[in-house]
């Protein structure tokens, strides 16, 4: 486990002296801070126009967790798809590129390993980013009424959709030898299964069960509202197992190439 360590500090420490980097997190951080605080003056303005009725029924006051809360990890994870695939592209793509791929081959770290460091250091940093993006909402708990259930599980769902997406991304670089492939790959996959259970909304049957089944939006909906569903647990655990598993199958078929 030693060079496992070694392996995702190195990773880690390649992105604190990338800038490109440091531009992602701070690009995360300032667009997720304008759509938290344009929900936020949203729903003051809601409230003003609510307390302004002549009469006023408690059932349609504004709602602080559906109308920012609810609303901003929604958008965030739109944001974390359109950066994740520039997150993840150089995992395997830019290793080989630089011939780094090639050291770590001839030494003692086995192509599970190497596998297992280059996933470990995209969570982490990932980890940092929703960590950062998540310290408004959070905010909300200490200058607010507000429930912490949701806050809670809408972090909690941001993060497992983030590491699904993050296994999309490193499965396109792992069978890409190029990074810009990679990353485009890794966008249109993630697009695609973000977008897969819009038609399904007007479907009946098995066919639009199956696509609102496959759908990360529509499974992380329920996490959004404050509950914590058991299936869609299984479906992000079970998606990022299965990209892990499949870039180890590919990445072990590839490196006689290298």
């Amino acid at each position: 486990m030693s060079s496992v360590k070694s392996l995702v500090l190195k990773d880690l420490f390649s992105y604190k002296v990338t800038p490109v980097y440091y531009f992602f997190v701070a690009a995360i951080f300032c667009i997720s801070a304008f759509i938290f605080f344009n929900l936020f003056g949203s729903f003051n303005a809601q409230v003003v126009e609510y307390l302004n009725l002549p009469v006023r029924d408690s059932r349609y006051a504004p709602n602080l967790n559906y109308s920012v809360v609810s609303s901003y990890f929604n958008a965030l994870l739109f944001v974390i798809l359109l950066f994740t695939p520039f997150i993840t592209m150089k995992s395997f793509a830019g290793e080989k590129n630089s011939g780094m791929l090639s050291m770590l081959l001839l030494s003692k770290l086995s192509n599970f390993q190497i596998v297992l460091a280059k996933f470990i250091s995209v969570l982490i940093f990932l980890l940092l980013i929703l960590f950062l993006s998540s310290i408004l909402p959070f905010s909300l708990i200490f200058f607010s009424d507000i429930e912490i259930g949701p806050v809670v599980t809408g972090f909690v769902g941001v993060l497992i959709a983030s590491m699904s997406f993050s296994g999309i991304g490193i499965l396109c670089s792992a069978c890409s030898k190029n990074e810009f492939f990679a990353a485009i790959t890794s966008l249109f996959a993630l697009f695609f299964f973000y977008i897969i259970h819009a038609p399904a909304e007007n479907m009946d049957g098995a066919l639009g069960s199956v696509l609102k089944a496959v759908s990360p939006l529509w499974q992380v909906k329920d996490f959004l509202r404050g509950v914590v569903g058991f299936a869609p647990l299984v479906f992000f655990i079970s998606l990022f197992l299965l990209t892990f598993s499949l870039t180890f199958v590919f990445f072990q078929k590839r490196n006689c190439d290298v």
